[in-house]
C-alpha cells in the first residue's frame, strides 16, 4: 500500500504491545502513522523510533479511550489538522483472568467501554470521512477467546466476542464501499515479560497455541492489505478454531475452566 501525503494509518493502542509490532509493519510497508494511546513515555519512544528507523510521518496523541469524549477528542484533533485516516487498526484493550467477583463495578466498566465502545465509535466517526477519500482498510483486534465461552475470563472473552462478530457484520455490509474490514484473532501472544510470565502458568499444550507480537504484527498488516476477513495467527489456534464447531459446549467450556482457574489461582 503506498503512502500518500497527508494519509495516515491510526493504530489505538500503538506504543506498545501487538499495536507496536502492527505500527513497525505499517512503517516497514511506508505508511505514515497516527499512534494513540495513554500518554506515557513509550509513546513518544515509538514514535521517536518508527520516524528514524522509517523515515515516514509519525502524530502521536495521549488519551485514555475508556474516558468520556476522548474518541471525540481524537476526531476533532485528527480533523483539525488534515489528517486523512485510510487505514484505522483498533487494538487498544484490557484483558483480565480471574474469578468474576474479584475485579471491580468500575474495571469492568472501563474494559467494556475500551473494548467495545470506543472501536465502535471510532468507526462510526471515521467512516465516513474514509468513504470521501476512496476507501481503506479497518481491522479490529478481536481475540481467539472472543469464539468461546470461557469461565475466569468471562466480561473480557465476552467482549471480544462482540469485536469478532461486529467486524464480520460490518465487512459485510460495507462490502461495496471500498471499505475493507477485517478481525484480528490470535490467541497468547508474548508481548511483555509480565504476559510472558502469566502464559507460562498455563499448560504445555496451551503454550503451543502462543506466539510472538512481531509475527502476529507482520501477519496481520499483510493479510489485512490482502482483504482476509478473519486474521487467526498460529496453526494449532486455527485447529482449535475448526475444533469448536464440532465438540459441544459443555465440554469446551468445561476444558477452558479447568486452564484458565489453575492460571488465576496461580497467578494471584
Amino acid at each position: 500500500m503506498k503512502a500518500l501525503k497527508n494519509y495516515y494509518a491510526l493504530i489505538t493502542g500503538g506504543s506498545t504491545g501487538i499495536g507496536r509490532s502492527i505500527a513497525v509493519s505499517c512503517a516497514r510497508r511506508g505508511m505514515n502513522l497516527i499512534l494513540v494511546a495513554l500518554p506515557e513515555q513509550c509513546l513518544d519512544e515509538t514514535a521517536q523510533y518508527l520516524r528514524s528507523s522509517y523515515h515516514i510521518s509519525v502524530e502521536t496523541y495521549g488519551c485514555d479511550l475508556s474516558e468520556p469524549e476522548s474518541c471525540t477528542g481524537l476526531v476533532n484533533w485528527i480533523r483539525n489538522k488534515n489528517l486523512q485516516v485510510n487505514v484505522l487498526i483498533n487494538d487498544a484493550g484490557i484483558g483480565c483472568t480471574g474469578a468474576f467477583e474479584h475485579f471491580s463495578e468500575s474495571f469492568y466498566e472501563k474494559q467494556i467501554k475500551l473494548n467495545v465502545i470506543a472501536p465502535t465509535l471510532l468507526i462510526r466517526s471515521l467512516i465516513g470521512d474514509m468513504k470521501k477519500n476512496g476507501g481503506g482498510y479497518i481491522m479490529n483486534v478481536g481475540s481467539l477467546a472472543g469464539f468461546f465461552s470461557i469461565p475466569f475470563k468471562d466480561v473480557y472473552a465476552a467482549t471480544k466476542s462482540f469485536v469478532n462478530n461486529f467486524s464480520r457484520a460490518l465487512r459485510s455490509e460495507l462490502k461495496h464501499s471500498g471499505i475493507q474490514v477485517s478481525v484480528l484473532c490470535p490467541g497468547g501472544v508474548r508481548t511483555n515479560k509480565q504476559v510472558t510470565a502469566y502464559l507460562d502458568h498455563h499448560s504445555w499444550i496451551a503454550n503451543q497455541t502462543t506466539v510472538s507480537a512481531e509475527e502476529v504484527g507482520e501477519q496481520a498488516v499483510a493479510k489485512m492489505l490482502a482483504g482476509k476477513a478473519v486474521i487467526m495467527p498460529g496453526l494449532l489456534n486455527r485447529i482449535m478454531y475448526r475444533l469448536n464447531k464440532l465438540v459441544p459446549r459443555s465440554i469446551t467450556e468445561g476444558i477452558a475452566k479447568s486452564e484458565f482457574r489453575k492460571v488465576a489461582l496461580e497467578a494471584a
